[in-house]
């Protein structure tokens, strides 16, 4: 099984796209006038949510490995 590789650089472009599309569902979320729209909105936040854990964890993988492979 091949590992995707992403490095620091290129997950900066995603974080800023996860937090910009949690920022916008929050606002969107204040302007909703009907509960479909709030579910809809509160799905898109998720989205946003989802990507920046993902991207978390993954930076936490690299810095363990990075000071195991120093230490």
């Amino acid at each position: 099984m091949r590992e995707t590789r992403i490095g620091p650089l290129r997950m900066k472009p995603v974080y800023a796209t996860a937090f910009f599309i949690m920022g916008i569902a929050c606002f969107l979320y204040a302007l909703a006038g009907a509960i479909w729209m709030l579910v809809t909105f509160r799905l898109v936040f998720a989205v946003g949510v989802a990507a920046s854990l993902v991207l978390l964890l993954r930076a936490l993988l690299l810095l363990c490995r990075s000071r195991r492979i120093a230490a």
